[in-house]
């Protein structure tokens, strides 16, 4: 029997809207995968000048044997990314899901394999990777979360995890990845949002006693200052939908948190109101003074 064979199928979706300087940098890090039975699919949310036909040739020249099926589509309008993930991920069959930015290459040849690895090991429904942060001229910044606070965090019970996710956890999508019987048994991500489909599925999981598990390896790249929100400003869209995040998953539940992450989830709050614009240096000056104990928390884990 081929051992290839019988390893799971995995499926890798990208999701555009407008940009597409580096897809082909990012398809090119799915073909030099090590892994042999990938899905891989390319889903734009209605853009004026998607190139499909550039990318399926780019596609059909270069994919190797192991890219066992190929799908890219064009939304005839637009669905807001939520909608597009979810129509997405329910085209594919794979056991594991993946959905990798058009800006955020895989950082290695073998992260696909080492994910399906550890969840077949692990039995694992949900799982967290660090990930390289890139600023907007490709310099490296770091890597996130920090190695300290991302073994403290896979420590934590779900429960735990809950409340360190709705105070500033550094576990983010771009990073984290599914398998498909979990997405399907919570109907796959939340319509109710536009653009955010990673926050509360997060807080879900976890609040609900789901343990997001985790792998050692940095997977991708995450570029700063790109898509809806930069380090500044946010998409106004994606500003409703972390208002509502906070609404609906985190602060109906306030009982659960004590004194200190109370405040950092008020330091959340208020940063939101202002977030529209950058802060001055008077501004930041009179945030840090007002929540000492929140700034040198937000150093700690990053």
């Amino acid at each position: 029997m081929d051992k290839n064979k019988a390893m799971p199928v995995i499926t890798c979706i990208m999701f555009t809207y407008n940009h597409f300087d580096r897809i082909y940098e990012s398809l090119d890090s799915v073909f030099a995968q090590d892994y042999p039975n990938i899905e891989l699919g390319v889903f734009d949310d209605c853009s004026k000048n998607f190139p499909a036909q550039k990318i399926k040739d780019y596609i059909n020249e270069r994919k190797k044997s192991n890219i066992i099926k190929v799908k890219v589509v064009q939304n005839e309008v637009n669905l807001g990314t939520v909608k597009n993930i979810n129509n997405a991920e329910r085209q594919f069959e794979g056991k594991y899901i993946i959905n990798l930015s058009p800006e955020d290459p895989f950082a290695s040849s073998d992260v696909m394999r080492k994910i399906v690895d550890k969840m077949e090991e692990l039995n694992s429904d949900v799982i967290t990777t660090y990930r390289i942060i890139v600023d907007g001229n490709g310099k490296t910044v770091g890597k996130s979360p920090s190695e300290r606070y991302f073994n403290k965090f896979i420590g934590m019970t779900a429960k735990e995890q809950f409340r360190a996710i709705a105070t500033g956890a550094g576990i983010a999508g771009p990073g984290t990845y599914y398998s498909r019987k979990y997405l399907e048994e919570q109907g796959f991500f939340d319509e109710n949002y536009r653009l955010q489909e990673d926050g509360p599925m997060l807080l879900k999981t976890t609040r609900n006693g789901h343990h997001i598990d985790g792998l050692n390896i940095v997977s991708c790249y995450y570029r700063l200052g790109n898509g809806v929100s930069s380090s500044t400003n946010l998409n106004e869209l994606l500003l409703k939908d972390i208002k509502r995040m906070f609404d609906v998953e985190v602060l109906p539940f306030l009982d659960q948190f004590n004194f200190w992450e109370k405040r950092r989830i008020r330091y959340e709050i208020s940063r939101l109101k202002i977030s529209r614009r950058s802060m001055s240096i008077t501004q930041k000056i009179l945030f840090g003074l007002k929540y000492p104990d929140v700034v040198l928390f937000r150093k700690s884990i990053r």
